[in-house]
């Protein structure tokens, strides 16, 4: 009986006591924020002054050398571009003694580390404190002007036992005849909420006589992310009506911009930037990039007998593409000296053994074409080495007769800009992206963006060519490149929101200035010599004449043999891209008519087992075009307000240990 009486009062005496017992130490070992002190002063000219004193209990588990403090730089607002805060700090000491470690962005926070970087802190209580002052807090409403402040921030990792607050007030605007105040209100717990475990009292100043002091503190300790809040508002207008309210000018607009930029370093590093590099573009291109005093010939064919469809595609061009190899491959063909053949399987060129004459640049690549006794050539993967022979022989053929002859690239002037806009961009990026998780991400997500752009130009010429390739190739490839789009939008957008895009659209648009830069100079160094001005107004008048030739067709003013002059004019107007203007205007069947201006509409010289004809030389073109495109790249390669809550307002922020 003795030992059942002993056993209940166990229970019931002595158990709850090791409980409390229990609970006292796990708190003694919990870090914690005893005291969060905010003395806060507005200041005649109306910018806040906060000193803080924050008295925590140390255990070397997550502070270690100190704390660190964020604070907003800019407007909780849900602006594109939020209004800079005007933030700046101005002592932090550890102990008594002075201790601001370093400064750091972190998004749209400043990060202020306070402590001993090269020791620990020994276990117990230490006092922090932190005096910063904001330049625009203060916000002016229909009846009457605002302090919406977090005081504490919501996003601290410690709980806070106690929060004190006292907010001083100009002792001018506290003797103003008319002033009073018409909200005086406080909020604590986690974001959006409205609690009011607070006190707020009012109490004579001891600075200014006549004058008095607003006194908060919290009645209930406030766990990780709950915070305090101060919603006071009064009148009569005081603060916004010390400096009149300046006029938008250019001059205006310029202060704001650098107002942005002071408090987004990668922005200004972008914008300097680009303005450095457009100087130097313009600058290189007066000097070297204006074009030679241009003539103007009539429309003419007179260049015809002296260049080849290619040769004239590169120097228009001032550089080669693909286009200028299956140029060279149709004229040939429009010549009789050889076929193309098309099929499901690809294009074939056959040799017809016809004695004709050619330029030097497609004697040169009927060489490597039909070498030794070869009759026939396919455009198909196994052959891409052929093809990559093919284009390079091409290009070191039109390059050596007619660049730097007829014209000039200052290539080596270009090269000197972009690498200076990709090493400014790089910088940019460096100080913008938060960690190393995101950079990881940034780099997938471009590798992944240049394979979605490629997929998207496989599938815009599948659909050009669908008349030969057919729909089911255009389909896949067009299921495909949508899911790989939407995938690639999803992560940009889930990256943008974690760097907190609204601070990140300056950036953006400022690439995006640098690429168009870079885009239009590229073009504008490329100019014409002196001795191929000439040459260049004779291509031009050569347009000319094949642009005006559709016309002259409708008007039956022409009285060309239209069978040997279009057959000969074809591969000219493929390489000067008027192939739309022909389809459109001479092979498109006229008005109110089943007939062709052109009748004759079949083309000796291609064999398809789709009848390709002149009405379908879109398509042909561009499958011959993207043929050899892809036939280059091996197949190992081709895969590839009026009310308030807790955490609203300015202020904030929060911090944690380090």
């Amino acid at each position: 009986m003795k030992k059942t009486k002993l056993l209940i009062f166990f229970l019931f005496i002595l158990l709850p006591l090791v409980f409390t017992v229990s609970a006292t130490s796990l708190q003694v070992k919990e870090e914690q924020i005893v005291l969060f002190n905010s003395d806060i002063l507005i200041l005649e000219n109306g910018e806040v002054e906060i000193h803080e004193t924050i008295v925590v209990n140390c255990l070397n588990q997550v502070i270690q050398h100190g704390i660190y403090r964020d604070l907003p730089l800019f407007e909780n607002s849900k602006e594109f571009f939020p209004k800079s805060l005007g933030l700046k700090v101005t002592d932090g000491e550890l102990d008594g003694v002075y201790a601001i470690a370093k400064e750091e962005k972190k998004g749209n926070n400043l990060r202020i580390y306070l402590g001993d970087s090269q020791n620990l802190l020994e276990n117990g209580t230490h006092t922090f404190e932190l005096t910063y002052t904001y330049k625009s807090i203060i916000k002016s409403e229909d009846d009457g002007e605002l302090l919406y402040l977090n005081i504490t921030g919501n996003d601290w990792a410690f709980p806070i036992l106690k929060c004190t607050a006292k907010i001083s007030f100009p002792k001018t605007l506290l003797q103003s005849p008319d002033f009073s105040f018409l909200r005086t209100e406080a909020y604590t717990g986690y974001k959006g909420e409205t609690k009011q475990n607070y006190e707020m009292t009012i109490q004579k100043s001891e600075t200014y006589q006549n004058s008095f002091v607003l006194l908060l503190e919290t009645t209930a300790p406030m766990q990780i992310n709950e915070g305090l809040t101060v919603y006071i508002k009064w009148k009569p207008f005081y603060f916004s009506n010390q400096s009149e309210t300046p006029k938008k000018n250019i001059l205006y607009f310029f202060s704001k911009f650098g107002e942005i930029c002071s408090s987004n370093k990668p922005a200004a590093l972008l914008f300097l930037g680009s303005i450095l590099i457009l100087l130097y573009y313009l600058i290189t291109w007066t000097i070297v990039g204006k074009d030679p005093r241009k003539m103007k010939f009539p429309p003419s064919t007179a260049i015809l007998e002296r260049i080849s469809p290619a040769a004239i595609r590169y120097i228009w061009k001032m550089g080669f593409d693909t286009q200028c190899l299956s140029t060279a491959i149709i004229n040939m063909a429009s010549k009789g000296y050889c076929t193309i053949n098309i099929s499901n399987e690809g294009v074939v060129v056959d040799k017809t053994g016809n004695e004709v004459s050619l330029s030097l640049e497609e004697e040169q690549v009927a060489k490597i074409l039909f070498p030794d006794d070869s009759k026939s050539f396919s455009f198909c993967k196994k052959n891409y080495k052929t093809v990559q022979s093919l284009i390079s022989t091409l290009k070191k053929s039109l390059s050596d007769n007619y660049k730097n002859i007829y014209f000039v690239t200052n290539s080596k002037y270009y090269i000197i800009g972009l690498i200076a806009s990709i090493a400014l961009f790089i910088i940019s990026i460096i100080l913008t992206v938060p960690g190393f998780e995101y950079g990881f991400m940034l780099i997938w997500l471009t590798i992944w963006t240049i394979g979605v752009m490629a997929l998207l130009s496989a599938t815009k010429d599948a659909w050009k060519t669908v008349k030969f390739h057919g729909i089911a190739n255009a389909l896949i490839l067009t299921a495909f490149s949508t899911i790989f789009l939407v995938s690639d939008i999803f992560v940009f957008f889930f990256f943008v929101s974690k760097l907190q895009y609204k601070s990140m659209i300056l950036n953006l648009i400022l690439t995006l200035f640098l690429i168009i830069i870079n885009s239009i100079y590229f073009k504008l160094l490329k100019r014409p010599t002196k001795e191929g001005i000439g040459i260049y107004e004779e291509i031009q008048s050569l347009r000319r004449f094949l642009l005006q030739m559709p016309e002259d067709l409708k008007n039956q003013n022409s009285d060309l043999n239209l069978k040997l002059e279009i057959d000969k004019l074809l591969p000219y107007a493929l390489a000067l891209d008027l192939q739309e203007d022909w389809f459109s205007d001479i092979f498109h069947p006229a008005a109110n008519s089943q007939t062709y201006y052109y009748s004759d509409n079949h083309i000796s010289w291609i064999n398809s087992s789709k009848n390709a004809n002149y009405s379908e030389l879109r398509s042909f073109f561009s499958y011959l075009d993207s043929s050899i495109s892809s036939s280059s790249v091996s197949s190992s390669s081709s895969h590839g307000g009026s009310s308030g809550s807790s955490g609203g307002g300015s202020g904030g922020g929060g911090g944690g240990g380090w």
